[in-house]
Parts: structure tokens; C-alpha cells; sequence
């Protein structure tokens, strides 16, 4: 931290210069923690104001976002869901007069904050937006992590006492907010490995690229992720005739192509994988009902406004083809259908 000088504004943010406030006697010293502990009291006020003053609105508000392919039994959901309540307060205005829990919580308790630097801080703590940190480096002589945002490539820095848990390398998915000279996670964070570390960095550059920030497609961003290997372990979907899967493949790769969130190339294939359960179809070539499906939950489920026809030059088919697949499709697969809409809804 670099010297204050005599004339410098005084850092317990009372306004007056340093050599007229803290540095008056030339004995008491700034430091951080004066603020920080304050700002740690106010981080678990905020939350036990969420969860306890406004419970019933808050579970409410948190079931809204509701993913579908996460089951309620799984490890992935717990993580989930206490991600996404970390993200509703300070994005969700499910309290009284649409406010914020943040909102609220700060303009009903601001006057009682001691120091005007820890008001300026923790104002600004819902302007800081989910994202995803490689940790960089850790320093315990210097008692700090070093994370850099994977889209921005902007260095923050936490507490050291974190060090146990997060390797250099790793990623880390999160909230970060502003303390005094440092950031904290809210709460807490999502840690990854390595295995899936590039997959995470593309669709985290993808929904940037999208929508600018991660912030309004949050759920949708963390259970993409969430489920990246789901295909991978014992829910691993199988398939009794090999041109049945070359109809996932071409289906996946095109979806792909047009950047297409996962979670939806996800839903069709758990649909295509039902249909070929129940039905059995025959067929010579994978691109009919390749086409039918990408058809299906574009104008179904994602309700895009695209044509048989466009979706039939792409597959290199005939619009008749993908029309009468899409039928056969529609029909064997309804109930199915209005579950995955209901759920999304």
C-alpha cells in the first residue's frame, strides 16, 4: 500500500485531510481492516436478511429458475441453487415495491454505517456481475489470491485464506464484490478443475459475446456448465443402432454451429434419445430427422422463427422430409414436449 501524505484526502472517508483527521497525532494508522470488518458484517446481514426476513419470497423467487436436466437429488443441484440464491440478491426485485434484496436491505440500513468509505463501498456491490476467475497465483507473504476474469483478463485480488481450496490454475465462478484494497466471493463460489476448464472459458466467452455479460443468463450459464459431463458419467445416454446416434451427432454439430445454448442441444438429445426407445425408427439417412429435431426445438422449445425450409438447405435434405419427420416427432413425443416447456417456463 503506498504512504499517505499530510494533505492527501483521509481514507476513513470523513472528508477532511489526513494530517486534520487519522493523521493528526502522527500515531493512528490507516488500515483496512477497519472497513473490511464492517463490510463482513453487513456481507452475512445481507444474506440472513434474504433468507430469513423475506423467506417465503425468496424461495419463491429462487424455484423461478428451475433447470429441468439438474435433478433435485443430485450434488449439481445443491450447488445450483445456492449459487443462484446468491444471484437473486442482488438481481431479482422480489421484495416489496420490485426492490432488489439488495436494494432494500441497503436503503433501509445505510444510516446505520459507521464509516462513510464502507458506505461508498458496499453501495456499489450489486454493480459487480458473475464471472468466471482463473486463480492465477497465490502469495502468503503478501496474504493475497490472484484471480483474473477469463473474458476481461482483469486482475482482482482476495484474502489468502481462502488458499487451501483454490489451486493456481483452477477456475472459480462467482460474485466477486468490493472490499477495502481487495474483493471477496459473496459467499461463496463454484470451483472447477481442470477437465472442463476450456469448455467453461468458450461458453462463458459465448454468453458474454451474446448478451455483453453473464449476469441476466446466469442460471442458464451455471447449469450449462454444471451438466458439461453429464454424457460422460453413468446417466450416459445409449443408443441400440448406430445411425440413431449419427442423428445426435449431426444434430449436436449443427447446433453448435449456431451457438445455440448447450442446455438445449441437451434437451434434444434426451428427446431424439426417447424417441428411438419408444419408436425404433428406420431409416437410411441421419439428416432427415437431424433436421426434424433441430426443427423441433428451435420452433418448440426455443421458438425461434425459422422455416422447414431453411432448416432443410442446412441439413442438405428436402422440406418434405423435415416436415413429415417433424410430425412423426411431434406426435410420439408431446407429453415430453409440454413437460420440457412447462419446466423451462
Amino acid at each position: 500500500m503506498s504512504k499517505i501524505r499530510r494533505n492527501d484526502p483521509c481514507p476513513c472517508g470523513s472528508g477532511k485531510k489526513y494530517k486534520k483527521c487519522c493523521g493528526a497525532s502522527n500515531v493512528i494508522a490507516f488500515s483496512p481492516d477497519l472497513y473490511n470488518i464492517e463490510l463482513d458484517k453487513l456481507h452475512t446481514e445481507l444474506i440472513n436478511f434474504t433468507k430469513f426476513k423475506h423467506q417465503d419470497a425468496f424461495i419463491e423467487a429462487v424455484s423461478d429458475f428451475h433447470q429441468p436436466f439438474i435433478k433435485e437429488d443430485d450434488e449439481r443441484s445443491d450447488i445450483y441453487i445456492k449459487s443462484i440464491s446468491l444471484w437473486t440478491v442482488f438481481n431479482v426485485p422480489f421484495i416489496e415495491n420490485k426492490q432488489t434484496p439488495f436494494n432494500a436491505f441497503y436503503e433501509k440500513y445505510k444510516s446505520n454505517i459507521k464509516y462513510k468509505k464502507v458506505v461508498e463501498t458496499f453501495s456499489k456491490w450489486d454493480q459487480y456481475k458473475p464471472g468466471v476467475f482463473e486463480i492465477v497465483s497465490k502469495s502468503e507473504q503478501e496474504n493475497k489470491i490472484t484471480l483474473r476474469n477469463v473474458v476481461s483478463n482483469e486482475l482482482f485480488h482476495i484474502a489468502y485464506r481462502n488458499a487451501e481450496i483454490l489451486n493456481e490454475g483452477n477456475l472459480a465462478v462467482g460474485i466477486l464484490v468490493p472490499y477495502v484494497q481487495k474483493y471477496e466471493f459473496f459467499s461463496t463460489m463454484v470451483l472447477l478443475g481442470d477437465a472442463k476448464k476450456n469448455q467453461v472459458i468458450d461458453i462463458a466467452s459465448r454468453y458474454t459475446k451474446k448478451y455483453g455479460s453473464l449476469v441476466q443468463h446466469y442460471p442458464d450459464f451455471l447449469a450449462e456448465i454444471l451438466t458439461l459431463d453429464e454424457l460422460e458419467e453413468d446417466e450416459k445416454l445409449e443408443w441400440d443402432n448406430p445411425l440413431h446416434e449419427h442423428v445426435v451427432q449431426e444434430f449436436t454439430n449443427h447446433m453448435r454451429m449456431k451457438n445455440i445454448e448447450g442446455k438445449y442441444t441437451s434437451i434434444g438429445e434426451q428427446l431424439w434419445n426417447v424417441y428411438c426407445k419408444n419408436e425404433n425408427p428406420n431409416f437410411k439417412k441421419a439428416a432427415g430427422y437431424a433436421g426434424a429435431l433441430d426443427y423441433l426445438v428451435q420452433n418448440l422449445i426455443l421458438e425461434n422463427e425459422v422455416t422447414q425450409s431453411e432448416v432443410a438447405k442446412e441439413y442438405e435434405t428436402s422440406a418434405t422430409t423435415i416436415s413429415s419427420n417433424f410430425r412423426k416427432l411431434q406426435t410420439a413425443l408431446d407429453e415430453e414436449i409440454q413437460q420440457v416447456i412447462k419446466e423451462l417456463k
